[in-house]
């Protein structure tokens, strides 16, 4: 029987359909069939991935061509060589990613992280000419900040000279002068509350009774954003995922893997990566039918609306973020401020050229329980990017879940190839390519909803009936 041509194989699947109960053999030739239609249909969709790499390496566009060519190495699929242009692609693909995320943070004056990321890229490539120009302004904007280091020292002299004077006056500081009392924050943990996807790839969920703390940083902490403004907080009990979002768990859910699989980036126990907030927010609305709960979102685009009373999945806020981060605390970072403890507690200051995401949960978690809150890879949350909504003195912000004016930042838009203005959504918690500045608690990032990254990944709350 002759199955090489898709015409008669097809012709004669209908026949047999059609015959299956006159005759005894039927089912084994359906059977033997349908298998020759499947591998027509594999060799079919590998060609044409072939023909699509091949055609994005004469573009010149690297990263469809690795996508279609790692796609064929994957299934070790019969073209010798694939995975030779796959090599050669690979470099030229990373470097159009590093060039692309160094514009990125140019345009969000980054200059720090814009020098670490051409250092990685080494030798600037003549494929991207205003690469250098790009180095040298980031180079001079570093130059021309005053050391923080140097600020707080002449204000730290300015106060041990006025405090003296004062003393020589004997003019004391009145009780109405003096900064008011700090409360402590308030809350705890109290243990898994529901566990998702129980019998393949349980995702957990600790408790959290709700209460009060300071959302920000102080104006004295080291490496301290603007964006970053002190204010007091209320948010009301929630249940957060103890660990990020693997690649099985997503898998099992969506069906596919969209990790970048670099470095050994891709295994079950990872966190997901490249996933866009738009994505989340389908894998969180299609994780709350597969537990048959309530989906938290509907709309489309960026009109995504926030179901409240829903009891499905969905994204922290960007203060529960921080409150489930802080665990009780109100240091640089959820164990302390002594940065030389952080390896402890997090994956950091890698080489993201040469690394990738290690498996979830492989390091100390927070005093609630929480593994990865520092590093591993960026959390997406449920915020638009904007200043706090802070409220007047002494009045405590109660569950907030959107900035005080949605900012339009300049971002880059690699369709159109120009910088545009545009809407960004919060990003949370740094990740392994970050230094220890980026994993502080009350740090903060932005990408545009639609953005992937291999750095760039979630973790999951599971609703509760709001109780203000």
């Amino acid at each position: 029987m002759n199955t090489g041509n898709w015409d008669q194989a097809q012709s004669l699947l209908r026949e047999l359909e059609a015959a299956q109960a006159g005759y005894r053999d039927s089912k084994a030739l359906l059977a033997r069939v349908e298998r020759e239609l499947h591998e027509i249909e594999r060799k079919a969709r590998l060609s044409e991935l072939y023909e699509q790499g091949v055609a994005h390496i004469q573009a010149e566009k690297w990263r469809e061509a690795h996508q279609a060519l790692a796609a064929l190495v994957a299934e070790q699929a019969e073209f010798r060589d694939a995975a030779n242009l796959l090599a050669i692609v690979e470099p030229k693909r990373n470097l159009a990613e590093l060039y692309e995320q160094a514009r990125q943070l140019h345009l969000s004056e980054q200059w720090q992280r814009v020098v670490e990321v051409f250092s990685q890229i080494g030798a600037i490539d003549a494929a991207y000419p205003d690469s250098e120009g790009l180095l040298q302004s980031a180079r001079q904007a570093l130059a021309a900040t005053p050391a923080p280091g140097r600020q707080r020292r002449w204000l730290g002299m300015l106060l041990v000279v006025a405090v003296a004077i004062a003393l020589v006056l004997g003019i004391s500081l009145s009780q109405q002068d003096k900064e008011p009392e700090v409360s402590k924050p308030t809350g705890s943990a109290t243990g898994v509350q529901y566990t998702a996807l129980a019998k393949k790839a349980p995702m957990r969920f600790i408790s959290l009774a709700g209460g009060t703390f300071r959302m920000g940083t102080p104006e004295n902490e080291k490496y301290r954003d603007d964006d970053e403004v002190l204010h007091e907080v209320e948010v009301s009990p929630f249940a957060i995922a103890e660990k990020e979002v693997t690649q099985r768990q997503w898998e099992l859910v969506m069906g596919k893997n969209p990790s970048d699989c670099r470095n050994n980036g891709c295994s079950p126990d990872r966190p997901v990566q490249k996933v866009s907030w738009r994505d989340v927010i389908e894998f969180l609305n299609k994780l709350s039918e597969r537990e048959q709960l309530t989906p938290c979102y509907s709309g489309t685009e960026d009109e995504i609306e926030w179901n409240q009373k829903c009891d499905g999945f969905r994204l922290p806020t960007e203060a529960e973020w921080e409150y489930a981060c802080r665990a009780g605390s109100q240091t640089v970072y959820s164990f302390g401020d002594d940065v030389s403890q952080l390896g402890e507690y997090a994956w950091y200051g890698e080489d993201s050229s040469t690394s990738a995401a290690h498996p979830v949960g492989g390091k100390k978690p927070n005093d609630w329980g929480l593994y990865d809150m520092h590093s591993n890879v960026w959390e997406w949350v449920w915020d638009w990017y904007g200043p706090y909504a802070v409220r007047p003195s002494g009045e405590v912000s109660v569950n907030p879940s959107r900035p005080e004016n949605v900012a339009e930042v300049d971002v880059w838009d690699p369709q159109k190839e120009e910088v545009v203005k545009g809407r960004v959504r919060t990003l949370r918690g740094g990740s392994f390519g970050n230094g220890s500045r980026f994993l502080r608690c009350g740090g903060r990032s932005r990408f545009r909803p639609t953005d992937v990254d291999r750095d760039t990944g979630f973790r999951a709350v599971w609703a509760r009936p709001r109780q203000h």
